[in-house]
């Protein structure tokens, strides 16, 4: 599949983008997520169901761990960095953002 998408982007003259499914900030946040989509799913983490993720990679990952993913398209790791260049930082960083429960 990546390589008819990025076939198909120089036919069409288009930049490529190497892009990952970020649903937590860092790999250990995936515990915390999990546990979130089960509450949400009204099941038990020991229940298996539809919405919950497969594995842990859904955490935003580092230019280089993106550079290993992608290593045959460096292309397109160089133009994600150039658009993450052109953002303000946004996300809080080194702080809970999560509601805490007793």
């Amino acid at each position: 599949l990546c390589h008819a998408l990025s076939d198909l982007a120089r036919r069409l003259g288009v930049a490529v983008v190497a892009t990952n499914n970020v649903h937590y900030a860092e790999a250990d946040g995936y515990i915390a997520h999990d546990l979130l989509r089960c509450i949400g799913a009204g099941v038990t983490m020991a229940t298996p169901h539809a919405s919950r993720p497969f594995n842990s990679e859904r955490y935003l990952k580092s230019a280089m761990e993106m550079r290993a993913l992608f290593e045959a398209y460096p292309e397109a790791v160089a133009s994600t960095l150039a658009i993450a260049g052109r953002c303000g930082d946004a996300l809080p960083t080194g702080e809970e953002i999560t509601p805490r429960y007793e």
